[in-house]
């Protein structure tokens, strides 16, 4: 258990890559932009909650309509070695994916199941990292226009974090905050 008086890191990163969306879509291929925040539990397993947002072309009508965002926790276990300044890893990840198109026939909004599982590499530069992941997110859609309710797209991106310790200086300090209306973790008069 951690004393009270050790510092801890948290992680924070944002990325970018491409999704490679299953046929049945009828989406092209595109960009995707994700931020990032998160901590390691343990030398070796890591706990995100990331962000998505994509916004792809529809391939019946070209016009960039459909917009989707992500919100994950994901699990990373990764293979530490000692004195080695990158270590590979497996990822899994739950959450839900929000999804706003509109068409002809009107717009339809809807939320959805999320389930993530990928593999990449992490590089330790010191208090920055980059990480290189591969893998498929899979979508529940129940109401797709789509004869299939079920997605699963690839995805490959490139991640650069930075690691903030907040030693027990910053924790001493963190009542200050309250002063201006806030608290460690944001302003309080926000609803």
């Amino acid at each position: 258990e951690r004393e009270l008086d050790e510092p801890f890191g948290l992680n924070l990163g944002a990325g970018a890559g491409v999704q490679f969306y299953d046929q049945d879509r009828n989406a092209s291929d595109d960009l995707y932009g994700t931020a990032v925040f998160g901590k390691f539990i343990t030398k070796n397993v890591s706990l995100d909650l990331e962000y998505v947002g994509q916004n792809p072309v529809l391939s019946n009508n070209n016009q960039r309509n459909w917009e989707m965002m992500a919100l994950s926790a994901v699990g990373r276990y990764h293979f530490v070695t000692d004195g080695r300044s990158w270590n590979p890893y497996l990822a899994f990840g739950l959450g839900g994916q929000r999804h706003r198109d509109g068409n002809i026939l009107g717009s339809r909004v809807g939320n959805n199941l999320l389930v993530t599982a990928g593999a990449g590499i992490q590089w330790d530069l010191g208090r920055v990292n980059m990480r290189g992941e591969v893998g498929l997110r899979s979508d529940q859609d129940d109401d797709s226009a789509s004869s299939s309710d079920q997605f699963t797209d690839g995805y490959a991106g490139l991640l650069a974090g930075r690691s903030v310790d907040v030693t027990p200086e910053v924790r001493e300090r963190a009542h200050l905050l309250h002063r201006f209306g806030g608290s460690p973790l944001g302003n309080s008069r926000v609803k």
